[in-house]
């Protein structure tokens, strides 16, 4: 019976001309327009660019796919004090849904993400008399295009641009404050289609 259903599955499958790929991701992140806002006041932050990695699960049917995939992101923060300080490093985990347009080897898409961040910590924080910041998460929208090159057999490689505005709210001490910058993804996805 499970093996009727199976046959069954890759039959429609094939007649649909659908397919799935799952990919594994290295990409550079570039961070622009980061600020802080504090009681009303601007503090600019610059996000510094790390190599991240991800993995994702693509399903096309015609000429559309639908595709989601989780993100690593790592971004040491350094905010505009005076003396200007080192906050810590920004570990940032986008999980995003994507529905892609292609024609042929090109596509151009949009989506959402769930971006889950981890708190920030410093020596710099701790002589200033701040301890941990607690970063919040963000829902936010994504763009990305891009396109495809076949391989070898079921392999291929999707080179692509991704960007993504995010606005986070930071807690210390009972002070609450709210960060946002852009992100701007460039990178690679090596992509094997069953």
């Amino acid at each position: 019976m499970k093996r009727l259903l199976l046959l069954t599955l890759f039959a429609a499958t094939t007649a649909f001309a659908q397919s799935n790929a799952i990919s594994v991701s290295v990409f550079q992140p570039q961070f622009s327009g980061g600020a802080v806002r504090i009681d009303g006041d601007r503090v600019g932050v610059d996000l510094k660019s790390r190599t991240g990695f991800g993995a994702g699960f693509t399903h096309t049917a015609g000429s559309w796919s639908f595709t989601v995939d989780a993100r690593q992101l790592r971004a040491p923060v350094s905010a505009g004090f005076s003396p200007r300080a080192n906050a810590g490093t920004l570990d940032m985990t986008p999980v995003t849904a994507l529905v892609h347009y292609n024609r042929g080897p090109l596509f151009i898409g949009a989506g959402i993400a769930d971006v889950m961040t981890g708190n920030l910590h410093s020596s710099d924080l701790d002589a200033m008399g701040i301890s941990n910041v607690s970063v919040g998460d963000d829902v936010t929208y994504v763009i990305d295009g891009g396109f495809t090159l076949p391989l070898r057999g079921p392999l291929g490689v999707a080179i692509e641009g991704r960007y993504m505005p995010v606005s986070v709210d930071a807690q210390s001490l009972g002070q609450k404050a709210t960060l946002k910058f852009n992100a701007l993804t460039v990178g690679a996805s090596l992509r094997w289609k069953f």
